[in-house]
């Protein structure tokens, strides 16, 4: 589960230690389901994406690293989203915009720099 992958990489943290199942609420429309090893989002009718996890690589794009327990609003008038290892992309009007490491240039930036915020990625 989350917090068991979270203690393989990090250091031991109560919090993911104890965490339980948030629900979602089928009644809330809830689509567009996307999970990784660390974190997991969803999008809502209204186009707003949510998301909660470890975020230790700015993995949301919210511009910090702290863990979320619950889901949180990361951007609004979403499209599509995907939660990667340790990133998240998503689409907007068309354009696909990624946030947290990219050690590996795996926000498809012409960088390895990490980003705590969304930001535009190149397309060709």
């Amino acid at each position: 589960m989350l917090g068991q992958a979270a203690r393989r990489r990090r250091p031991p943290n109560p919090a993911l230690d104890y965490l339980s199942p948030s629900r979602l609420d089928p009644n809330d429309g809830w689509s567009g389901l996307s999970a990784s090893l660390f974190h997991l989002c969803a999008k809502k009718p209204d186009a707003s994406a949510w998301c909660l996890g470890q975020n230790a690589d700015s993995d949301l794009g919210v511009g910090d690293t702290l863990f979320r327990a619950t889901f949180t609003r990361i951007a609004d008038g979403v499209e599509r989203l995907s939660a990667g290892r340790f990133h998240t992309c998503l689409t907007r009007q068309g354009r696909v915009g990624c946030a947290g490491k990219n050690a590996s240039g795996q926000l498809g930036l012409p960088d390895t720099d990490p980003r705590d915020t969304f930001v535009e990625v190149p397309l060709p």
